[in-house]
């Protein structure tokens, strides 16, 4: 029997955009230098993910010579009409994680976790949010061994 062999990446494309969509993005206005986040909620207007690196070291089995991925970078890239406030977002991916689940009898011999690394934002001028909140987030990808 041959075994599956399953791609992580279209599994940490989907884990990501999860993440997005069960966020909320409250919009933000600003008043004389101050921050007021507004009631309504605002969406992306474009997620985008890329993968960034990969790294891979020998297998520790000698009796084969077997190379398996050791580190995973990622970025997810997350667009905006005007301003709007990430915090719970940021504060949901510490909290919980994306994960991929260990699932073997669907070829899955490794867990995934999406750990948040960095983030940096591109803000439009205060009162002339024409070209909108941008941002980038980098992860990650911790994989246990197989």
């Amino acid at each position: 029997m041959t075994p599956v062999i399953v791609d992580y990446e279209p599994l940490i494309h989907a884990a990501l955009a999860d993440a997005v969509d069960a966020a909320s993005f409250p919009l933000v206005e600003y008043n004389f230098g101050r921050m007021n986040i507004l009631d309504e909620a605002g969406r992306p207007t474009s997620v985008v993910v890329h993968q960034e690196t990969s790294e891979f070291s020998e297998s520790r089995d000698k009796r084969t010579f077997r190379l398996e991925r050791t580190g995973w970078a990622w970025r997810l890239e997350l667009s905006f009409k005007g301003h709007a406030s990430c915090g719970a977002f940021e504060r949901s991916l510490i909290e919980s994680p994306p994960r991929i689940l260990r699932d073997r009898a669907a070829g899955r011999d490794q867990q995934v976790t999406l750990i948040l690394t960095g983030s940096a934002y591109q803000t439009p001028p205060e009162g002339q949010p024409s070209s909108g909140l941008r941002a980038t987030y980098r992860f990650t990808a911790k994989l246990t061994p197989s």
